[in-house]
């Protein structure tokens, strides 16, 4: 089948290589497909570009990746879906059937593949679901178009990944364009997430690994092509610390000419963790914790120090993405956050006291059954999952300004501009 896969992210504030429209076309092609990849990021009229495209070249199908529902920040709101939206219809003008894949199609499925009109989906990593759904499709066409909406979902996670696949990198999208934006080149250890923090998406999805010898592979190839600056894609490295050490050694043995920024929870995390990120080149590491965390029990206040004081030892910034006000937090939790890093001193602290409210999520089931944390709503709760723009607030902007104070240290998420990799690039 001939199979056009499109990047719909064109939001430049960081520009993001798409390295799920890579490793999609990657597995497509080790099924026998034909795949061409139509990069909308670098047109200043992609939906020009797109149409140019559908004019000079027959496919059969086409897969939209979405990168992102939104930009999840209440400061600066932006919603994705109405763009994803009319590249269905233009898709549709042209007889394709269309595929939509990503982080922003998984945040709500059902309400997504409505809103936009799509065909499918793929609610989780593609890289063996597309494939499967593109065999099943082209071998009994009418039946699938004919299927109900929820048939027409294909819930990935359990199906998995192929940990041992090696994608092509950087063949269909021009990395120099991206990289003279600012961006840099990711790479993916894992799948999915065990974790269940309250407003989280990928929350609970089933946790699967790359082996770390295709990881080394893909990057190895990746530096013989000049490149050197990474990021990881993983939501969190250190899920499964035994998971870590193997990916280190391998990269390490690898003797990559490499440097790469991270992100990480407090724990699990061990001195031979931390020496193997020293050793192989990461120069930042991010740091999410949640106040309320604490409170709960999941990690302890000296697994934070433990990390940020490590981090500082061997020369790598550390950076943390502090959430508070986390329904039922006490204030004094939040204030012994704030007073702990401010004693800590890791280079930066994110502060979010605004928490997207995604549906299927536990906060959005929170809010349904209990009317006393509605009021804390920045809009007023829909009959369905929330689509477009709903944040919950219990903490009040300027009394968290007045926490933080006037130390360079806090930065508010969504207020101040660029991220970490940015903010604390050497």
């Amino acid at each position: 089948m001939r199979f056009l896969l499109i990047n719909a992210n064109t939001f430049s504030d960081p520009p993001c290589i798409p390295i799920g429209v890579e490793y999609a076309a990657s597995a497509l092609r080790r099924h026998g497909h034909t795949v061409g990849v139509c990069d909308l990021w670098p047109h200043p009229s992609p939906m020009e570009e797109l149409i140019r495209r559908l004019n000079a070249e027959t496919y059969d199908m086409a897969g939209v990746s979405f990168r992102n529902l939104d930009t999840a920040q209440a400061a600066r709101y932006i919603n994705f879906a109405p763009h994803v939206r009319k590249i269905v219809d233009t898709l549709h003008t042209h007889n394709l059937p269309v595929v939509l894949g990503g982080t922003g199609f998984q945040a709500m499925p059902r309400e997504v593949l409505a809103y936009t009109g799509a065909d499918f989906g793929i609610d989780g990593p593609a890289d063996t679901a597309l494939p499967q759904l593109v065999q099943q499709f082209d071998a009994s066409r009418d039946a699938w178009l004919g299927a109900p909406p929820d048939a027409r979902i294909v819930n990935a996670h359990p199906i998995g990944i192929e940990p041992d696949a090696v994608p092509e990198r950087a063949v269909d999208i021009y990395y120099p364009s991206y990289i003279a934006k600012g961006s840099v080149v990711g790479f993916a250890t894992q799948f999915g997430c065990p974790e269940q923090c309250d407003y989280c998406v990928e929350a609970g999805t089933r946790f699967c690994t790359r082996q770390p010898r295709a990881v080394v592979a893909e990057l190895k190839a990746l530096c013989a092509k000049g490149f050197d600056d990474y990021h990881l894609c993983d939501s969190e490295f250190n899920i499964d610390i035994n998971h870590c050490h193997g990916v280190l050694d391998a990269m390490a043995a690898a003797g990559l000419k490499m440097r790469w920024a991270l992100y990480m929870k407090p724990a699990p995390c061990d001195a031979a963790l931390l020496d193997g990120l020293q050793r192989t080149g990461a120069y930042l590491a991010t740091v999410s914790v949640e106040s309320a965390a604490i409170a709960r029990g999941r990690y302890a206040w000296d697994d934070v120090a433990f990390i940020l004081c490590g981090l500082r030892e061997r020369g790598i910034k550390a950076a943390v993405d502090l959430t508070v006000g986390l329904p039922d937090e006490e204030i004094g939790s939040v204030r012994r956050a704030i007073d702990f890093f401010r004693t800590e001193r890791p280079d930066k602290v994110n502060v979010n006291a605004f928490l997207r409210v995604y549906g299927g999520t536990r906060l959005e089931s929170m809010l349904r059954t209990r009317a006393d944390l509605r009021a804390h709503l920045t809009e007023e709760l829909p009959d369905g999952p929330p689509l477009f723009r709903l944040f919950y607030n219990q903490l009040p902007l300027e009394e968290l300004k007045i926490m933080l104070g006037e130390d360079p240290m806090f930065k508010l998420e969504g207020f101040d501009h660029g991220t970490n990799y940015e903010i604390l690039k050497d």
